[in-house]
């Protein structure tokens, strides 16, 4: 029904069609970006669109409702009381007093719960201190995630007996053990005993649990190992989804329903830099656990239990205080993704060892999320949003179909055992090393921005023993040279029974660990690269840092041709570029309007005055045509041992190459190779790696 519209009433905007408006972006963009209207592969290799309409996202009632199957909109139906997620901050496993003091400082701070990794040795299945440490554990306080890589049954016997001494209700202890042996075997390379039998265990635990620890999950399906090696988000899910099927048979066949099986397995899962696809990632990863429940059958299969870690891959060590944003940005995007449990990775935990600060930035920022910005009293607020619902979809679509992939290969222990894995993940990293050396994907404060000064010191982690010496260690446990020999525990009516009443009569994890293990043959892989976006412009800082020290610090030198409102652009990126390397930059105010001998001998005197040998003309192509062969050879005869331009050479390399100039710099190039070479050339030293 129509109505008169009231004289202030502004005249409403026109119905503008989608044609409409792609014919309108089409003109204003150049012939050369029109292309990018149908959309461009993102960070993650999902095509992302400029424009996002009703056309694009699924049926609104294909994301259902929160706390309802698919449990895309998250799994709980009301907000939850206290915290609308669980803050879980990450503890590795350092001596029962260290830990003990930062777990009570944690929790008395607002922490709802902790999650103790153990340390390598531990997790492969002998002591080195770690055990220890459980005597810390605020038991039936708080919620506990206990990370012991694929041998965690030795573990859960010895949880379970201080449990009993400290008269723990098993319910009330609010435990998740996240046995993940594949995981394991990806991260470390090795496990304390066979694949075969580290699933047995398993298959124990998650009986144990289902029995006597309601609430608790005896497996996860971590994708940390694959994230920090460099996968894309749809590898990610679709490992996890992988994983997952692994781990179901396994526990059909020892005797859970598919649906109980299915709650014994919860998922842990990088966040990610990009905000979006972080915040998608989780409801995909609702969306995709669920339709494997219904592909195994399970008619009401449960909503997975959802751990978010902000990301290590994205830490970095030069400018670390950048992390600080880094990790709210995650954070961020996994509280309204609906992650069950959040861990922010401390600020400094890229140096060594995080001191308090980090750790208690690390914790708070999850506080002010929680409480003061208010993040998660509205249940699921992307859900809605033509962008989020179809890359939602989008990514839960891609990792089913590398689940299909790694299937059809004969899953996922296999395709961990023949490479597949590693090919996949490495073919990922290759994408993104390209994107990071050429600053497509820029880092910032390392290869954007970069401060020349700023670097913390922190204490050193422990090294961890090469694979060898473990092996060694491991098989000589195994043959009892130092552990009070158990009975073979696999032969108990219960096989958990009997590993808590060992460590009742005090066997230590290791013991249990060495029982457990029966003489199978131990499986050993390579194991997956820990990579770091930074990392590749680290290493050149690096190399400038140990030629300071012998030499004295590279130089650059800007020469800058014309006017500021000329070369001021060209000027930034070169010194950004130059900072990233570890160079100490210079730049003049530029040669005005000088006649181009005049401008060539002017910008020459002040590059020699400078103390740099590498020198870059900076300005428009106009100069580069009038002023830029000058300058040039004026800069070669004053000694700079290179000469740059910045820009693209176009019709005039030949000319400035005859000239004198040795490189062209310009946005899409391999930084990394520019700045290596040129450190080379100074006698730096790059140390290599990926």
């Amino acid at each position: 029904m129509s109505r008169d519209r009231a004289p202030h009433e502004p005249e409403p905007f026109p119905a503008v069609d989608r044609a409409a408006w792609q014919e309108r972006a089409a003109e204003e963009l150049g012939s050369g970006d029109r292309g990018l209207l149908s959309g461009a592969p993102g960070a993650e290799g999902i095509v992302l669109r400029p424009l996002y309409t009703a056309e694009d996202a699924p049926a609104p009632d294909a994301a259902g409702f929160p706390g309802l199957p698919p449990f895309t909109r998250g799994a709980a139906l009301v907000p939850r009381a206290g915290h609308p997620w669980e803050i879980c901050p990450r503890h590795d496993a350092c001596g029962a007093e260290s830990l003990a003091r930062a777990a009570a400082e944690d929790l008395k701070n607002g922490a709802d719960g902790l999650w103790l990794r153990l340390g390598r040795a531990a997790r492969l299945g002998f002591d080195t201190g770690d055990g220890g440490a459980l005597c810390a554990l605020p038991l039936g306080e708080a919620r506990l995630i206990l990370d012991a890589g694929g041998n965690a049954l030795p573990l859960a016997a010895c949880v379970s007996e201080l449990l009993r001494k400290r008269g723990v209700l098993p319910e009330r202890a609010r435990l998740m053990f996240f046995c993940d042996p594949l995981g394991a075997l990806a991260q470390d390379g090795l496990l304390p005993c066979s694949l075969a039998r580290a699933e047995e265990q398993l298959v124990v635990l998650a009986r144990q649990c289902a029995r006597s620890f309601p609430g608790a999950r005896a497996a996860v399906a971590s994708t940390l190992p694959y994230h920090l090696a460099g996968a894309s988000a749809q590898q990610e899910l679709g490992f996890a989804l992988a994983t997952t099927a692994h781990y179901l048979r396994r526990f059909v066949a020892g005797g859970l329903s598919a649906a109980e099986g299915l709650g014994q397995i919860a998922w842990s899962l990088a966040a990610g830099r990009d905000f979006f696809t972080g915040l998608s990632k989780m409801r995909a990863a609702r969306l995709a656990f669920g339709l494997l429940g219904r592909a195994c059958a399970c008619d009401r299969p449960p909503p997975t239990w959802l751990h978010a870690v902000t990301s290590e891959r994205a830490l970095a060590r030069r400018d670390p205080w950048v992390n600080m944003l880094r990790a709210t940005s995650e954070a961020l995007a996994a509280a309204c993704g609906g992650a069950d449990a959040l861990t922010c990775l401390a600020f400094d935990a890229a140096l060594g060892e995080p001191e308090d600060l980090g750790r208690t930035i690390a914790r708070n920022t999850q506080t002010i999320l929680a409480e003061e910005s208010r993040i998660g009293r509205v249940m699921d607020p992307a859900g809605g949003s033509y962008y989020v619902e179809t890359l939602t979809r989008d990514l839960a679509r891609a990792a089913w179909s590398v689940f299909q992939e790694i299937e059809r290969k004969g899953g996922m222990a296999e395709c961990l055992a023949g490479g597949f894995i590693r090919a996949s993940v490495d073919a990922s990293w290759r994408e993104r090393h390209l994107r990071l050396v050429r600053r497509q994907e820029p880092v910032t404060g390392v290869s954007e921005f970069p401060d020349e000064e700023e670097l913390l010191e922190r204490r050193p982690r422990p090294e961890a023993a090469p694979p060898d010496a473990l092996l060694r260690r491991i098989e000589e446990l195994r043959a009892g040279s130092d552990l009070e020999p158990l009975p073979d525990l696999w032969k108990a009516p219960d096989v958990f029974a009997a590993c808590v009443e060992a460590a009742a009569s005090g066997a230590s994890c290791a013991a249990i660990s060495a029982a457990l293990a029966g003489g199978a043959p131990l499986v050993r892989l390579e194991p997956l690269p820990a990579r770091r976006d930074a990392a590749l412009f680290e290493e050149l800082r690096d190399a400038a840092d140990r030629l300071a020290a012998a030499a004295g610090r590279p130089r650059a030198y800007l020469a800058c041709l014309g006017p500021p409102a000329e070369h001021g652009d060209r000027a930034a990126f070169m010194r950004n570029l130059f900072l990233a390397g570890g160079f100490h930059v210079t730049a003049d105010e530029g040669t005005g309007d000088l006649e181009p001998e005049e401008a060539a001998a002017a910008a020459a005197g002040r590059f020699a005055a400078s103390g740099a040998r590498v020198a870059c003309l900076c300005g428009a192509e106009r100069r580069y045509a009038t002023s830029g062969a000058a300058a040039a050879r004026a800069l070669k005869e004053a000694g700079a041992a290179r000469v740059l331009v910045a820009g693209r050479p176009g019709d005039l390399e030949a000319d400035l190459r005859s000239a004198g100039v040795d490189r062209f710099a310009f946005a899409g190039m391999d930084a990394c190779e520019l700045l290596g070479t040129l450190l080379l050339e100074l006698g730096g030293k790059l140390r290599g790696g990926e």
